[in-house]
């Protein structure tokens, strides 16, 4: 009769411990899940943003914007939150240039429209030939 005690005392311990275990993991799987979520949530909230800036410019005035261009381009690449930021000519219409830039998050691209050289530089690219952005968000 001890012996059956024993080993029924054993089996409930066993099985006490497994809902135990069962539970923790069952609680890890949730904390896991949330952590998941809320990095998908900032996720969402720091998306990347790629602007195609496209420029047609008369001959006339090509060079001028170009080195403008690459004023903006060089200074552009130094701010905080470029990924990148270059200056593209098409092989088939020497009349239109692209711009290609990628930012971090919108904070850095916020912070890069009111930078001098922004502020500077893009009324003047502006006035030498006509810009038309798309934005993406990735």
């Amino acid at each position: 009769m001890q012996k059956i005690k024993l080993i029924v005392l054993g089996v409930c311990t066993v099985l006490a411990l497994s809902a135990c275990v069962s539970n923790e993991k069952t609680d890890t799987n949730v904390s896991e899940e949330q952590e998941k979520q809320e990095m998908v949530t900032n996720k969402k909230e720091e998306k990347m943003i790629r602007l195609n800036v496209f420029i047609q410019v008369d001959e006339k005035n090509r060079a001028e914007l170009i080195a403008a261009a690459k004023e903006l381009v060089a200074a552009s690449q130094k701010d905080n939150g470029c990924v990148s930021y270059d200056l593209f000519e098409s092989a088939t219409r020497p009349d239109v240039l692209m711009i290609c830039e990628t930012w971090k998050d919108d904070e850095a691209l916020s912070t890069h429209q009111q930078a001098p050289h922004f502020t500077k530089l893009v009324p003047q690219i502006n006035s030498l030939g006509t810009m038309k952005t798309e934005r993406f968000e990735f």
